[in-house]
């Protein structure tokens, strides 16, 4: 295993790929836990708190699967600590049971769950997209857009989590995770000291009545987060002289910030850490817009939102999306300047590819042994 650089003085500048960096910001935060099970592209995350653990008197597992770290995160929740758990996005498939349930009960500690999401599917079975976890299991959805972000979200996320009592998840890509970046540092916090079992039949047995509560809870939360997240502050908005909105997160910010440079125009970009639930507050500031267009990967999970937003409140702003920007695939810089030339009609006079005239033959990848 290479040996990883997230230990450090405040202050100090590193070079970490995005897995190092959520890996630091968890240690910022002051976690005593991380639970984890490996899988590409979110491996390196516990590899990094693995060297830190002992210095920092953390507790670091490679868990026997990812319905078991999950359920480990959870106790160390329930005591009043924060927990870290970490795993690809085929692997929230494996701990769904108790996620589900974690989305009525809420936490007490801070808890996020870092989704490694796949696009491309570069070393996984299948591209899900994993902010539908967060809408099925009503728990919110974060995305940073750099490696510093990375940290720097993680770090604030724990904190939310305990105000609004509710576990979050970090959404990275591969792209993200594996791509590397300035990083500042900042103070690590110790853990908590002593663990004390917050008792409450009643919030953790989910058994009729008190789960239909629950349930209302698990919504009441949401919709908090809806109307208050516009304060959030890697929710940013960057000013444009165009009657356009362009609404991304994530990676794909970056390749929006290139294109419009491309195309020489300047629309008003929204920057979404938070993509669902998402801050209203910002969505209907876009919405008066004549022209929203949302640039994200896989599916239309921030499209969607946007227009049920219009719909109920009778907007008539024209919402633009997958019908320029592929579900299928990562994005890239190319991709958005032609998404956005269409959607705008503008000419992108991008220069013609290079291609490959040896065909050169298809193979699986290598996978780890064992």
């Amino acid at each position: 295993m290479p040996k990883r650089s997230i230990d450090g003085k405040a202050g100090e500048q590193r070079l970490l790929l995005g897995n190092e960096a959520i890996a630091r910001g968890a240690l910022e935060a002051g976690i005593s836990s991380a639970t984890a099970y490996p899988g590409t592209p979110s491996t390196e995350i516990l590899e990094s708190l693995i060297e830190v653990a002992d210095k920092y008197g953390i507790y670091v597992e490679w868990s026997t699967n990812e319905k078991v770290a999950l359920e480990f995160g959870i106790g160390v929740s329930m005591m009043g600590l924060r927990a870290l758990v970490a795993m690809k996005h085929v692997g929230v498939n494996v701990a769904s049971d108790p996620l589900m349930s974690l989305g009525y009960t809420g936490v007490v500690g801070g808890l996020v769950i870092v989704t490694a999401d796949d696009p491309n599917a570069f070393s996984s079975q299948n591209e899900q997209d994993n902010r539908f976890y967060g809408i099925h299991s009503y728990i919110p959805v974060f995305e940073p857009s750099s490696p510093q972000e990375a940290k720097d979200i993680t770090k604030e996320l724990f904190g939310l989590s305990e105000k609004y009592g509710t576990a979050i998840f970090l959404r990275s890509t591969t792209r993200l995770s594996h791509t590397r970046g300035n990083v500042v540092l900042g103070e690590v916090t110790k853990p908590k000291g002593e663990a004390i079992f917050h008792r409450d039949p009643e919030r953790w047995a989910l058994l009729p009545p008190y789960n239909l509560e629950k349930h209302a809870e698990a919504l009441s939360r949401i919709k908090r987060l809806e109307r208050e997240l516009h304060t959030f502050r890697f929710n940013k908005v960057y000013e444009g002289d165009m009657d356009v909105a362009i609404l991304t997160a994530g990676i794909a910010f970056n390749y929006v910030m290139e294109a419009i440079e491309f195309l020489g125009i300047k629309p008003s970009v929204y920057k979404l850490a938070s993509t669902y639930p998402l801050p209203k507050k910002l969505i209907l500031e876009a919405l008066e817009k004549e022209k929203v267009i949302i640039v994200a990967e896989l599916e239309p999970v921030i499209e969607n939102q946007v227009k049920v937003i219009a719909y109920e409140e009778g907007i008539k702003a024209e919402v633009l999306g997958k019908e320029y920007f592929p579900r299928v695939g990562e994005l890239s810089v190319r991709k958005v300047i032609e998404g956005l030339a269409k959607a705008l009609r503008l000419s992108a006079n991008l220069p013609t590819p290079i291609r490959n005239e040896i065909e050169i033959p298809k193979r699986p990848p290598t996978l780890c042994p064992g």
